[in-house]
């Protein structure tokens, strides 16, 4: 899964290469930050994880508009841990992330 930092972002298309149909950013609002979760919908995985400033969150919620990509608040419906992570002790999920 790719990373990428919202701060640093060059205008690349964030779903580029992605079929237009099914796109979907999951949000989650921290104090300070932000971070995203690429996906298409019904997907099993994230295609990209993108954080950033909570300053530039409204950039980013109209660079997904302009990708076409549907945004919701919360943990997306997908695993999010990268291949090879070891299950943390007390986690559900298999990466433990």
């Amino acid at each position: 899964m790719e990373s990428h930092d919202f701060s640093k972002w060059d205008g690349t298309p964030l779903f580029e290469g992605a079929p237009a149909k099914g796109r979907h950013a999951y949000v989650a609002k921290g104090e300070s930050t932000f971070n995203a979760y690429l996906g298409l919908d019904g997907a099993s995985h994230a295609l990209a994880r993108v954080q950033g400033p909570m300053s530039l969150l409204e950039r980013f919620l109209e660079e997904m508009g302009a990708e076409g990509a549907h945004v919701s608040y919360g943990s997306p419906p997908f695993d999010t841990n990268t291949p090879g992570d070891k299950p943390q002790p007390g986690s559900t999920k298999p990466g433990g992330k």
